[in-house]
């Protein structure tokens, strides 16, 4: 259960990329209104970032670069 906490960036993170393969194929499909590239690119930023954040936890690396 405690690895399952653990892991709750990631757990995140790839809800965030899944929205993002979402307005992705939403823009694909000719919707590319402004409103679907803004979603687009701050759940594909948000995933990125929550990812990395896990991997420093993971590594117990807690610097601030």
């Amino acid at each position: 259960m405690t690895y399952i906490k653990n892991q709750i960036l990631q757990n995140n993170a790839i809800e965030a990329w899944a929205m993002a393969i979402r307005y992705c194929d939403y823009i694909l499909e000719g919707k590319a209104t402004l409103e679907y590239r803004k979603h687009f690119v701050s759940v594909l930023h948000n995933s990125v970032e929550l990812f990395i954040k896990q991997l420093m936890l993971n590594n117990s690396n807690f610097a601030l670069e």
